[in-house]
C-alpha cells in the first residue's frame, strides 16, 4: 500500500500538473505540431525538457505498477483513465521512443489497462444489446399455404 501512496504522489505531484495546467490536450500537443518540424519531431522532441520530464514522471508511476510493488488493479480504479487518456495523447509524439524499447514501463501499462478499458465498454455495450434483444418484439414467421 505504501508503494501505491508513492505512485499516486507522483502522478499527484508530476503528471497532473504538466498535463492539465494548460487545457494539455489543446495547448500542449498544438504547440508541438507548430514549433517542430514533423519530419524530424523525435529528435526535437526529446530535446524538450518538459516533454521528458512528462514522460519520466509517467515510466516512474508505471514503474510501481509493472514491478509488482504497488496494486496495478488499485491503479487502474483510481487513475487507469486518466493514465491511459494522457498516454494516448502522447502516442503520436513519442511512439518511436516506445517503438525503440524507451518508457517500457508506460507502454506495458498503457497496454495493460487500456485493453482493460475497452474490455470494460464492450462489456457495456454487450448487455446494452442483450436488454435491447431481450425487449425486442418476437418475430413473426410466415408459412406458405398448404405448410400448416
Amino acid at each position: 500500500m505504501e508503494a501505491a501512496i508513492i505512485s499516486f504522489a507522483i502522478f499527484s505531484k508530476k503528471v497532473f500538473p504538466a498535463c492539465f495546467l494548460a487545457d494539455f490536450k489543446s495547448h500542449f500537443i498544438a504547440k508541438f505540431i507548430d514549433l517542430y518540424n514533423l519530419d524530424n519531431h523525435v529528435k526535437k522532441i526529446n530535446e524538450s525538457i518538459y516533454l521528458v520530464d512528462l514522460l519520466n514522471s509517467l515510466e516512474s508511476f508505471a514503474l510501481y505498477f509493472v514491478s509488482k510493488v504497488a496494486s496495478e488493479e488499485v491503479g487502474f480504479v483510481t487513475a487507469g483513465k486518466t493514465y491511459c487518456e494522457l498516454v494516448e495523447e502522447l502516442l503520436p509524439l513519442t511512439i518511436d521512443e516506445f517503438h525503440d524499447g524507451y518508457y517500457k514501463n508506460t507502454s506495458i501499462l498503457f497496454i495493460t489497462w487500456n485493453n482493460r478499458l475497452t474490455k470494460e465498454k464492450l462489456e457495456i455495450q454487450k448487455a446494452e444489446l442483450e436488454r435491447k434483444l431481450a425487449n425486442a418484439p418476437a418475430t413473426r414467421v410466415i408459412k406458405p399455404i398448404g405448410t400448416e
